[in-house]
């Protein structure tokens, strides 16, 4: 997982089998997101991550938020 261009966990999301996919709730269901999705990108593999973090930042004014060696933080891609 990474937020803003950094990694924060990496590794498998858990044993369950993958039937349906529910954004905002949590694993038991019992509660719901308090907020707003701006954007959901889901693409294949990660070969083109930091190209997708780079315009998404660009995109919606974040380019702050990128980490100081991300290489779209000084130039959109």
């Amino acid at each position: 997982m990474r937020i803003n261009g950094d990694q924060k966990k990496s590794g498998p999301i858990g044993t369950n089998s993958f039937a349906q996919l529910r954004l905002g709730h949590n694993e038991s269901e019992l509660s719901d997101l308090d907020g707003y999705f701006a954007e959901i990108v889901g693409f294949a593999d990660n070969s083109k991550q930091e190209i997708i973090e780079g315009y998404l930042a660009w995109k919606w004014g974040l380019v702050a938020n990128l980490p100081a060696g991300h290489p779209y933080k000084n130039s959109a891609p």
